[in-house]
């Protein structure tokens, strides 16, 4: 026995092997209080009504924290529209969820709505120094259907600043429930179109495929022309110098785009890596079903049509 003790060691030792921790029922419904106590031991995570909708959080110090280490930590239905948002310790931060597979670093919020071809999905991220803000995803209207990114936005320092980059694929997105803020200037609602696209009339969220991104004081977009089966890239002065004439580069690829971004950037800003973000699956599971069956751990939240 002790032979095969050490003979198992090694093998851990010599494949890096890493055992992944299973969310059980203590994991998902015990936390420690110390974030906030500044004391050492556990304390329940139990299913609550706080603000009037199905939340999922812990006591401490004589305060409700919404909180959740397996899942969202609170549900929202309205107008049809369905959200989860994801909180540790009374902030939105979707780091907490360590022991499920499918959830992305950094996810802070997911709405579900549905339009006339199937499920709309938006992504809300924070927090992420070079990863993305938000992502808009289209799905089959089918079970466990085909899901395909169709947007992207990059913000400076990972928050809902100005965004640095988009990557845009005609999504058609739309989600009714964000009309009321139809006068921000933050991605995610209305119109979508962000501050850094507004710089680019031929910028269309609804029917261009394109990547628009901040390099200094100038802006790029390189759009596909579908009339003409080519890549266009207009430059233009983002922060309130005047823009260069002859500023439309048409067949913008290979050298023409490297000389034309010397010319008006000062280097190459290569737009490859937003344009194949589009082409990767979406960062996070895409099933509203498994949200809510992780909820449901605690208690009845949403239907979870039966998922095991």
């Amino acid at each position: 026995m002790k032979k095969l003790a050490i003979i198992l060691t090694c093998a851990t030792i010599l494949t890096g092997c890493k055992v992944e921790q299973q969310a059980t029922t203590f994991t998902c419904t015990n936390a420690k209080a110390e974030p906030i106590t500044g004391k050492a031991g556990l304390v329940d995570v139990f299913l609550s009504s706080e603000d009037g909708y199905p939340t999922i959080g812990l006591m401490a110090n004589g305060t409700f924290y919404k909180h959740n280490e397996c899942g969202a930590s609170q549900y929202v239905e309205e107008s049809g529209l369905k959200t989860f948002r994801f909180f540790q310790y009374g902030q939105l931060d979707g780091r907490n969820n360590q022991y499920l597979s499918g959830y992305a670093s950094n996810l802070h919020q997911l709405d579900f709505d549905n339009n006339s071809t199937g499920e709309i999905i938006t992504a809300t991220f924070k927090g992420q120094s070079d990863g993305h803000t938000f992502e808009y995803v289209s799905k089959e209207p089918t079970l466990d259907g085909a899901a395909r990114t169709k947007r992207k936005v990059w913000s400076s320092g990972g928050t809902l600043e100005r965004a640095t980059a988009v990557a845009n694929n005609k999504p058609d997105h739309f989600l009714a429930f964000y009309d009321q803020y139809a006068d921000t200037s933050e991605p995610g609602y209305s119109n979508m179109l962000t501050e850094l696209e507004s710089y680019f009339t031929r910028a269309s969220y609804s029917d261009r495929s394109y990547v628009v991104i901040e390099k200094g004081s100038m802006g790029k977009l390189k759009l596909f022309d579908e009339n003409n089966q080519e890549f266009i890239c207009y430059y233009e002065n983002i922060k309130g110098g005047t823009t260069p004439p002859d500023n439309e580069i048409p067949n913008c690829e290979g050298q023409t785009e490297v000389d034309a971004d010397e010319k008006f950037i000062g280097a190459f800003v290569d737009m490859q890596p937003y344009f194949d973000a589009l082409s990767q699956s979406p960062s996070f599971n895409t099933e509203r079903r498994r949200y809510c069956r992780d909820m449901n751990r605690f208690g009845y939240v949403c239907d979870s049509d039966g998922l095991q």
